[in-house]
Order: C-alpha cells, then sequence, then structure tokens
C-alpha cells in the first residue's frame, strides 16, 4: 500500500513540476522575451534528459552467470530448464526469481539467475546485488540467498534505499 502512495505522489510532484515549469515559462516570456523563455525550455529539457538517462541505465537486467564452461568439471550437457520462484508479493508490485538450470552427472545445478520486478513500480527502483546458491544433499533441490536494494525515488532522486534480503528453496524438475 505504501508503494502505491509513494506512486501517487511521485506523479502528483511531477504534475506539479510540470505546471509550475509551464507558468514561470509564460511569465519569462512576458517579462524577458521569447528567447528568454526558448533558453528555459532548453534547459528543462537537458534536465529531464539527465533524469531519464540514469534511469534507463538501472533498469538493464543484471544476469549472474553460474556456468563456467570452461573448466572440465563444469561442463554442461543436455537440456535446460526454468524456475521461476516469486520472493516478494504485495498489492503494487511482485519481485521475481527466474533461474535456468541443467543436469551435470547426476545433480541438477544452477546455470544463471536474475531477478525481475514488475507491477506498479512509479517511484521505487529494484537493483540487485547478489545472488548465491547452495547445493542441498538432495540432488534436484538447493537453496539461494538474493540481496538487492529497493530506492525509492522523487523525480528520479533517491530518498530511502532499503536494503532487502531473500532466503528459500528451489526445487529443480524436469
Amino acid at each position: 500500500m505504501i508503494q502505491i502512495i509513494w506512486g501517487i505522489l511521485n506523479i502528483s510532484v511531477f504534475l506539479f513540476f510540470v505546471a509550475y515549469c509551464i507558468t514561470l515559462g509564460k511569465s519569462i516570456r512576458e517579462k524577458q522575451g521569447f528567447v528568454a523563455a526558448l533558453f528555459f525550455v532548453f534547459g528543462l529539457l537537458v534536465l529531464l534528459s539527465f533524469v531519464s538517462k540514469s534511469g534507463a541505465e538501472n533498469s538493464k537486467t543484471k544476469i549472474f552467470d553460474f556456468h563456467e564452461a570452461h573448466l572440465e568439471k563444469d561442463k554442461f550437457n543436455g537440456h535446460a530448464y526454468t524456475a521461476n520462484l516469486t520472493l516478494e508479493k504485495d498489492l503494487a508490485s511482485t519481485i521475481s526469481l527466474h533461474i535456468k538450470y541443467g543436469k551435470r552427472e547426476l545433480l541438477k545445478k544452477p546455470i544463471s539467475a536474475y531477478t525481475v520486478r514488475t507491477g506498479f513500480v512509479s517511484g521505487t527502483n529494484w537493483k540487485i546485488q547478489t545472488i548465491h546458491f547452495d547445493q542441498s544433499s538432495f540432488e534436484d533441490t538447493c537453496t539461494y540467498t538474493v540481496s538487492g536494494i529497493l530506492e525509492w525515488q522523487i523525480l528520479g532522486i533517491t530518498i530511502y534505499s532499503e536494503l532487502k534480503d531473500f532466503t528459500g528453496r528451489a526445487d529443480f524438475k524436469d
């Protein structure tokens, strides 16, 4: 619920900022002239491009690769499977862990993994830090630990960073 309120607050601040800039632009045009208003608009566009560029870099998916094909003991032959696990689900969004795994000798081991945050994510940004797997004594199960940071932002500026850790068990099935 807090994420929905935060998103609405973020959208409201943005709309207020746009309305204020339009009013200020009209005032500058009336008092300083068209050229000054044009420079003002150009400056705002440059500022907004910096804010949007940092968000685009953060939206890239970070994939953790556990498969080391150059090692003889880590050779992978056969089919690859996927497991999708929900780490956190609330009213606004879901954080999911996607694991690609394969069979090496008798054990099923992770090849790669990544996390995705979906839903209403306005004003927040999920940054994955680490994904770690521990193979259990059972051949089709391993435990995972996922750590990341949920950033709470207003107009692209981080206000608060929340550390989130998830642990659980992944069952690997054919």
